[in-house]
């Protein structure tokens, strides 16, 4: 009776802690890249396609061990670019390749530029 107490009690407090944090520590570097089309603000079409390039871009740069993701920033022209992997420099460094790469795309009339390139973080998300 008291050990189920006692797991229970153990249960709830790594809950509302946060649970537990195994492995290795975790580094998420981002970059952020703006979408023009001729000096207008795309239309979330746009936008939808700039976000589905970008994810077929990941592959080459992205290894099954690291995370990434690709959002558009809402009322904007704004996409979010993140990386996440055990190195800090591997975080940042495939995060750059990224968005070098898409920005280099040539797909008139629209443009793209990068407003913030990824950092090296100096700390663990986890």
């Amino acid at each position: 009776m008291k050990t189920g107490l006692l797991i229970a009690i153990c249960i709830t407090l790594l809950t509302l802690s946060g649970g537990c944090r195994f492995g290795p520590p975790q580094y998420r570097a981002s970059a952020k890249v703006v979408v023009d089309t001729n000096g207008t603000a795309p239309s979330q079409a746009t936008i939808d396609s700039e976000v589905q390039t970008i994810r077929g871009i990941v592959p080459s740069f992205v290894s099954v061990d690291e995370r990434f993701d690709v959002r558009h920033i809402s009322d904007t022209s704004l996409i979010d670019v993140t990386v996440t992997t055990t190195d800090p420099d591997a975080s940042a460094s495939s995060c750059n390749q990224i968005v070098e790469k898409y920005v280099n795309i040539t797909n008139a009339p629209v443009t793209r530029r990068i407003v913030e390139k990824a950092v090296v973080p100096r700390e663990p998300i986890r």
